[in-house]
């Protein structure tokens, strides 16, 4: 997934240079006049909204109908990760389920034996183990 990313960020960035390389060379930018009257009306709204030349009850209507959509969208997206959590958390618990089933008929490792007997030695019983609390 990382490096999927990577990639179609590094398409981006290329395209992205190259666009810029042929409008140099053209001497004309791509789209201009959509983009001149893109940026007349994004300065006109700027200067309306700081300097307060919009009234006061449309402005507070913007920022809640803006709050509204952000909190929709967000709400989305936790909904998304959720859905994407679940069958995820899922697979990884059966996953590892059936690794315990298949790993039952392994022999310890001489290490862990040797840990066992140490704690042996030292009075430590099942009963006042670990094992015990299940």
């Amino acid at each position: 997934m990382g490096g999927t990313l990577f990639l179609i960020g590094m398409i981006g960035l290329g395209g992205y240079s190259v666009a810029r390389v042929i409008e140099a060379r053209r001497g004309k930018r791509f789209f201009e006049t959509f983009r001149v009257r893109v940026d007349m009306i994004a300065t006109r709204l700027y200067r309306l909204s700081v300097f307060g030349e919009i009234p006061a009850t449309y402005r507070m209507w913007v920022s809640e109908q803006v709050r509204a959509l952000f909190h929709k969208t967000v709400v989305l997206l936790v909904g998304v990760l959720r859905a994407i959590e679940r069958p995820l958390s899922r697979m990884n618990h059966r996953l590892r389920a059936t690794q315990v089933a298949r790993d039952t008929t392994r022999t310890p490792s001489p290490f862990l034996k040797t840990m066992v007997e140490a704690q042996k030695k030292d009075g430590e019983s099942k009963e006042n183990s670990v094992e015990s609390v299940k």
